[in-house]
């Protein structure tokens, strides 16, 4: 806008002049022109005052060749009209770059530093007075290669892929404060990879390899741990299963023996003498001839009896006497009737 200012200004400025200075003819008057003329150069004098700044940009001010230090915002902005406005970028950007260093132990490392940043709108003009618009590559490099070999000298190379998150930290740190001297924001710091020279690579290839062994041999060893604790558990358990059994039954013995105990007693009181004969009659049998009874028993045995037979033809007969050992005992006829 403000070089079709100019352009319009310029413009305008001829005509008017041209309008003014010509000769006055009465068939072609010139000069009623000349106002409109007028009026153009100061429109086109407005424009050069009138500047627009895209976004995520700032205008530096530059009065003939020179930065003034003054600058403005994005939008619509007026200024003097042989000001010229320099468009800064100051909106997040990535700047990557590989770097090595040595490590605590001597060991050589190399790793790529990704760097994403913006510039603060209040710096941009003297950035752009003192370096010009590439200033990232001559800040950004040379802090980038001392402060990654500053921080990979404090740790082992084992250490840098062990603690890596502790080491992105103090980069981070270190790379923000030397950048925010200059008025560069440290957004973010990537360290996309750790790099060693093969043979140490290799030794942590093996060493890795060798932990991993142990590990699993370790994870061995707990699982035959607890599987022999299980074994344990179970055999614990089964022999507490086979005592609780045992117990039981032997619980149940005592328990019948003491029935039959108490049975055996009340038995053994409820009997006498006369249930007891009577017991032994009864196994004797119907058709049993010959008792033998000890000798100092005092058992009384009761005489059978036969009914007589009567028949008319035949004359009375007398019943056949039954043999009784001589060592039982007879009852006499009274007590055989009830």
């Amino acid at each position: 806008m403000a070089i079709l200012g100019w352009i319009l200004a310029v413009i305008s400025l001829v005509c008017f002049l041209f309008l003014f200075f010509a000769r006055e003819d009465k068939e072609t008057p010139l000069r009623k022109w000349a106002p409109a003329a007028l009026g153009l150069l100061v429109v086109g004098v407005i424009f050069t005052t009138i500047a627009t700044i895209p976004r995520g940009h700032v205008g530096v001010a530059i009065q003939f060749r020179g930065v003034t230090g003054d600058y403005k915002e994005q939008g619509l902005q007026f200024k003097s009209p042989v000001v010229k406005l320099k468009q800064i970028n100051i909106q997040t950007q990535k700047y990557e770059l590989a770097t090595s260093a040595a490590s605590k132990d001597l060991q050589d490392v190399t790793t790529t530093i990704v760097l994403n940043y913006h510039l603060s709108g209040s710096a941009a003009p003297a950035m752009y007075e003192t370096l010009g618009e590439d200033y990232i590559e001559k800040l950004a490099d040379p802090a980038i290669h001392e402060t990654v070999k500053q921080v990979t000298a404090r740790y082992l190379a084992e250490e840098l892929i062990l603690k890596r998150p502790a080491v992105k930290q103090d980069i981070t740190t270190a790379l923000s404060e030397r950048l925010a001297e200059r008025g560069i924001v440290t957004e973010a710091v990537s360290m996309t990879n750790f790099a060693f020279s093969p043979v140490f690579a290799a030794a942590i290839e093996a060493k890795v390899a060798a932990l991993q062994a142990v590990a699993e041999a370790q994870n061995k060893l707990e699982r035959v741990k607890v599987e022999a604790m299980q074994a344990e558990e179970a055999a614990v358990g089964r022999a507490n299963a086979v005592i609780a059994e045992a117990e039981g039954q032997a619980q149940a013995i005592r328990i019948v023996t003491a029935a039959q105990v108490r049975a055996n007693e009340d038995i053994t009181a409820s009997l006498n003498a006369e249930i007891l004969r009577y017991i032994m009659l009864d196994r004797f049998g119907e058709n049993i001839q010959i008792w033998v009874v000890p000798e100092g028993q005092e058992m009384v045995l009761p005489a059978p009896t036969v009914p007589p037979v009567v028949e008319e033809s035949e004359p009375e007969t007398v019943p056949e006497a039954t043999v009784v050992p001589e060592e039982a005992e007879l009852l006499p006829p009274e007590t055989l009737v009830e």
